[in-house]
């Protein structure tokens, strides 16, 4: 699932790198995300009733590092119920 979120957004994390050695330092880290279609976990909902719901969308956190190769690291992923910020 992390493998399909990378390449799905192969494009957005080339142009995340580039910004990232041409710009400032700012943020470090960026999330990622892509839509399976099929249930790839459980979330916790505080306050939905039931707490538990299913989720259909992988979201990867990458942290920048300029002097790895590839120059990120998985900083974090999980499953998310709807693709939104």
């Amino acid at each position: 699932m992390i493998a399909n979120t990378l390449d799905f957004n192969h494009k957005e994390i080339q142009d995340w790198i580039d910004s990232k050695r041409l710009g400032p330092k700012g943020k470090q880290t960026e999330a990622f995300d892509w839509s399976a279609d099929q249930v790839v976990g459980r979330r916790f909902v505080d306050g939905r009733v039931p707490p538990i719901r299913d989720a259909s969308v992988v979201r990867v956190v990458l942290k920048f590092d300029p002097d790895g190769d590839p120059p990120y690291s998985i900083l974090t992923s999980y499953p998310r119920e709807v693709l939104h910020d």
